[in-house]
């Protein structure tokens, strides 16, 4: 959120007078601006969900807004004494951060292809994409022609529990036990990992329903089902619900700034001219 410039700028006059008065509704424009734009963020994080509700695998995000303090507690210094000076004051909200929801599973079909898995419970894929190493919970993959699982769009490839890619003989069919091993024709030829990062707030959305995390994961007991995609866990009611409480929230802030701005110009109309 700005600092009050205009305000710390305005030395003269009695503190209680008009200027101090200017002061006040100058910082009210700015409380109502920070609303506003709060609103308009949470509001492009509704959308994108929105937009995703029929992706795989797809986690739906949410954003949080947290109070706004007084200017020297944002700077990590010790909250002001005096309360008259608009600066000392705090209020209104700031978007803090935007959450994935990792907690609520999507809805699970069955499919006919066996490069189709889904997993059961809480957990990830581990996905290798340009020498980096990914999680998503998109169980649609496909197969390159030496037999390298890969995600559906070819760029990653799916790895074991040894770290490798897992690989199998292009010409034979596989299945995956319960074990999450993959087998072909009573042979053992790899083993999907499933695991969980160490810290779940460490997610970030990459794309192509792909999270970075910070390097850290521990073996999940969640089981693989071959033959099944999970959809994305967004509620599209809910979504919309949210939606229009957002933008009502957004026009009241719009507002506010308007009233605020037309009150603050029948106030200077009042300030006497210093050169009459």
């Amino acid at each position: 959120m700005p600092t009050l410039t205009p305000c710390h700028a305005d030395r003269g006059g009695d503190r209680h007078g008009p200027r101090s008065q200017r002061c006040l509704m100058i910082y009210g424009l700015y409380l109502s601006t920070a609303g506003a734009r709060a609103q308009s963020l949470r509001q492009d994080v509704i959308a994108n969900n929105i937009a995703n509700v029929d992706t795989t695998g797809f986690r739906r995000q949410f954003a949080i807004a947290r109070e706004r303090l007084d200017q020297q507690s944002e700077n990590g210094k010790a909250p002001p004494v005096e309360g008259n000076d608009p600066r000392n004051m705090g209020g209104g909200v700031n978007l803090a951060k935007t959450c994935n929801d990792v907690s609520t599973l999507g809805p699970v079909k069955p499919t006919d292809s066996q490069f189709h898995m889904a997993i059961s419970g809480p957990g990830f894929f581990r996905i290798e994409q340009d020498r980096k190493t990914y999680l998503t919970r998109n169980g649609a993959f496909s197969m390159a022609s030496d037999g390298t699982l890969l995600t559906d769009d070819g760029r990653g490839k799916l790895l074991g529990i040894d770290g490798g890619p897992v690989k199998i003989d292009p010409t034979l069919p596989f299945d995956v036990t319960g074990e999450n091993k993959v087998m072909q024709e009573g042979r053992h030829v790899g083993t999907i990992a499933v695991v969980n990062p160490r810290q779940l707030d460490s997610l970030e959305p990459h794309g192509e329903s792909l999270f970075t995390y910070n390097g850290f994961d521990k073996p999940s007991d969640s089981k693989i089902m071959q033959r099944f995609l999970e959809g994305s866990n967004v509620e599209p009611v809910n979504e919309m619900t949210d939606l229009i409480e957002t933008a009502r929230a957004f026009e009241l802030n719009i507002q506010m700034v308007q009233l605020q701005n037309d009150t603050l110009s029948q106030l200077v109309g009042q300030v006497p001219s210093p050169n009459p």
